[in-house]
Parts: structure tokens; C-alpha cells; sequence
């Protein structure tokens, strides 16, 4: 069974109906085809917009409990080795750190990176949540 590491804008778009692709964002969160996994960082990306931007702290404990509850033990730590990884792809590619960090344990681990990032997306460093659901 395949892997897929969800970045942040994958789990927030499942939480937000009004965001243009909520659907297709909420069939990959509950996928069935394949294993989730996700970064830390997520978790702090996710409460963060939650808290600050909504200004929903329920939402921002309950995205937290999803996100650890689908992943299990796939929750990706930063390591030494992770975050020279993702300073080598945020200069390869001209990325944040943030985006390099999806993308360098997406490929480290073996992972299938989803987002709704452009900057991850136009490089092919990562699908979108329409081509998960259209590969299951």
C-alpha cells in the first residue's frame, strides 16, 4: 500500500467547505487505498491557521487530533539529515523551508507528497489531491 505524506494545505482544505477543493481534499484525509502520513511541522502549520487565521482553537486541537490519529507512527520528525535535505531542495528549487521540508521527507521516506502548493506542484514535487483520488 502506497504512502501518502498530506502537507498542511491538503488537511486544512478537508476542514474548510469553502475552499474550491474541500471535496477532493477530504476523499484524500480518508483514503482507504492508501496510508497517510504527515510532518510535525504539520501539525504547527495547521493549528496555526486554525487559531490565528479563523480564530477556532477547537478546530486547531481537533485538525491536531486528526492528523495524529490517521497517521499513526508515520508522523515524520526533523532530523539533522531531513532539514539538510530540505535546505538542498529549498535552494534546487527556490522553495520555502517549509515546502523543502514536505519535500525532502516525501522523498526520503519513499512517500507520495499531496498538496495544493504550486510551488510543489509545478515542479512535480508533489500531486494533488484530484490525482489521488483519480489513482485509487
Amino acid at each position: 500500500m502506497a504512502v501518502l505524506l498530506l502537507d498542511s494545505t491538503i488537511w486544512l482544505a478537508a476542514r474548510d467547505r469553502k475552499d474550491s477543493a474541500h471535496r477532493a481534499c477530504v476523499d484524500a484525509v480518508a483514503t482507504e487505498q492508501h496510508d497517510l502520513a504527515a510532518l510535525d511541522l504539520t501539525l504547527y502549520e495547521t493549528a496555526n491557521v486554525a487559531a490565528a487565521k479563523w480564530h477556532d482553537y477547537q478546530q486547531a486541537r481537533e485538525i491536531g487530533e486528526k492528523i495524529l490519529g490517521a497517521v499513526g507512527d508515520r508522523l515524520i520528525r526533523i532530523t539533522d539529515e531531513l532539514h539538510h535535505q530540505s535546505v538542498q531542495i529549498a535552494e534546487q528549487y527556490s522553495l520555502t523551508m517549509y515546502d523543502a521540508a514536505y519535500a525532502a521527507a516525501s522523498q526520503s521516506h519513499g512517500f507520495t507528497l499531496v498538496s495544493l502548493d504550486a510551488d510543489l506542484l509545478t515542479p512535480g514535487l508533489a500531486i494533488g489531491p484530484d490525482d489521488v483520488t483519480a489513482s485509487a
